[in-house]
């Protein structure tokens, strides 16, 4: 029983994570904003 609830427990959690990802990444889409140069040379460098 208390195995259970503990399992329940932690889908509750992961849920709730993935529902917090989610909004971010909404919330990014809907409010696009312009890339800083610092971020672009990052990922350039990881290409190269």
């Amino acid at each position: 029983m208390k195995s259970r609830h503990r399992l329940w427990h932690g889908r509750l959690w992961v849920s709730l994570s993935i529902l917090i990802v989610l909004v971010l990444v909404l919330a990014v889409i809907l409010r696009p904003k312009p890339i800083p140069q610092d971020l672009g040379q990052l990922t350039s460098q990881k290409s190269n």
